[in-house]
């Protein structure tokens, strides 16, 4: 049996939203679990604050912060 991966509902409600779904719709769930990290955070930072650049920004700070080398 493959394993999903866990994402929390948070992150799925909006990334199904940033899709033109009901933060309901489980249809594409499996697709979202699929997405690569970088995807997930940017569909969140567009749907929360309106552009993919933040996602970006987020994303290097963090890295930094945590002295992180990001692979995708």
């Amino acid at each position: 049996m493959i394993k999903k991966r866990h994402l929390s509902e948070r992150l799925m409600q909006a990334v199904r939203q940033r899709l033109d779904l009901d933060e309901t719709d489980t249809s594409k769930d499996d697709a979202i679990r699929a997405m690569k990290p970088s995807q997930l955070v940017r569909h969140y930072f567009a749907w929360h604050l309106g552009s993919t650049r933040w996602a970006a920004d987020a994303i290097s700070i963090v890295s930094q912060a945590y002295g992180l080398e990001l692979e995708e």
